[in-house]
């Protein structure tokens, strides 16, 4: 029942190309338009069918990413039931996923970054304003004028008020778009009020500086983002009366938060050569496992398996094989400590012993036959777990393990994966 993250990615990703060529060719004839609406509305069905609490919990990322889609398509598209509550309010709901998965917001904020849906966020806020801009988007105009009469920046005093109309004009203007970041935070509150969306260009210039000079400094400043974006949400909607909305208001805004979004996302993914270098992060991130089953452990359930007898434990082993929506990776780790189980049911009691090793590269594969012969020879074997995470160590293991089910299937080369099997 839950689709596929690597899908739901695929399909999202064909989006801004469909909408880039309907920019460039326009609503050229009746059969042309007849078949883009089709083509919406079929993309619309698909993302409504994939928004569920299950997926949700699987990926969240991946669940607020299909609902911005949904947007666009919905108001590029006939009216379709399911546009009928397509709203996606970024900064609120990724401090939601922070919260239920009780990490700070700055780890939050750069592990989404990392991920493969942050790009996606660029390019259906680039889309979406390409789309506004050749006037296919399918906006009220009282809304589009709401939209721009938000966006417009005022000043509280000649004192403390920033030079907002002239800032812009000179991040135009400027190559790099990093004119006047190096402002400091002062008044910072006053400055969300006058300027949502400047501040937010400026809190994303500058992580693109510190990101480059003082890494130690970006968490602390990543931590201000989604409060900040938070917060522009929460005056758009009281300002409006809940009619405005982010997506729309990513359309039509006179400041360019998607490209230097983007910028911020090239330099924490940064590669040189086709080697992830040594800025902020180093790779990606991604896991074998659903968050939810990394995040708050049930610290009563564990103390209670501890002293389950070897019968207890098989048949709680069993119960967990039994559970409908769990990871592959989850199931293949409880089948392989079911097999453990079921060979080691003499050695009951509290001091029972499983060994895990994690392996990966053809370099370090070649070696799994000695160390397995080695493990044998100690009568380990039907004990060892072996975590592969690459197809080469995964082939190794099941040929030379005397017990293959033991072998257990990854996709994420990574020394994170050892620590999240344990």
């Amino acid at each position: 029942g839950v689709p596929e993250a690597d899908e739901v990615y695929r399909v999202v990703k064909a989006i801004p190309e469909s909408v880039k060529e309907q920019c460039s060719t326009g609503w050229v004839s009746h059969t042309k338009s007849a078949s883009n609406e089709v083509m919406w509305q079929r993309y619309t069905e698909y993302l409504q069918n994939v928004s569920s609490p299950l997926f949700k919990a699987a990926c969240p990322f991946g669940d607020i990413t299909a609902r911005m889609a949904k947007w666009v398509t919905c108001h590029l598209g006939a009216a379709h039931p399911a546009c009928e509550n397509s709203k996606v309010w970024f900064g609120s709901e990724l401090i939601g996923v922070a919260d239920e998965m009780q990490l700070p917001l700055s780890i939050v904020f750069i592990t989404f970054e990392n991920s493969q849906w942050a790009w996606l966020w660029h390019d259906l806020w680039s889309v979406s304003r390409q789309a506004a801009d050749h006037g296919i988007l399918r906006v009220e105009a009282d809304m589009i004028h709401m939209a721009r009469q938000f966006d417009q920046c005022q000043s509280t005093g000649e004192d403390t008020g920033w030079p907002w109309a002239s800032m812009q004009q000179e991040l135009r203007e400027s190559e790099t778009g990093m004119v006047m970041l190096e402002e400091g935070f002062n008044d910072w509150d006053m400055k969300l009020q006058e300027c949502p969306m400047g501040s937010l260009v400026i809190v994303l210039g500058q992580l693109f500086v510190l990101s480059t000079s003082l890494s130690e400094e970006v968490e602390g400043l990543a931590g201000r983002l989604l409060p900040a974006l938070a917060v522009a949400e929460s005056l758009m909607n009281h300002l409006t009366g809940g009619r405005l909305e982010p997506m729309l208001l990513m359309a039509y805004t006179s400041w360019d938060v998607a490209t230097m979004w983007a910028v911020v996302t090239l330099r924490l993914q940064w590669k040189e050569g086709g080697k992830y270098t040594s800025h902020y992060q180093h790779k990606p991130f991604r896991l074998d496992f659903w968050q939810a089953e990394l995040v708050k452990p049930d610290r009563e359930d564990l103390l209670y398996r501890v002293s389950l007898s070897a019968e207890g434990m098989q048949q709680a082993l069993t119960q967990d094989l039994r559970k409908a929506q769990q990871s592959p990776a989850l199931r293949s780790i409880t089948s392989a400590l079911w097999t453990v189980q079921h060979m080691t049911n003499e050695e009951a009691g509290p001091n029972r012993l499983v060994l895990l090793a994690m392996v990966f590269s053809d370099r370090i594969a070649r070696f799994m036959p000695g160390y397995l012969a080695r493990a044998e020879g100690f009568d380990l074997l039907r004990k060892f777990i072996f975590s592969c995470q690459d197809e080469a160590s995964l082939g190794i293991c099941t040929q030379k393990h005397k017990y293959p089910a033991l072998c257990v299937a990854g996709n994420i080369p990574s020394t994170s994966s050892k620590y999240t099997a344990m």
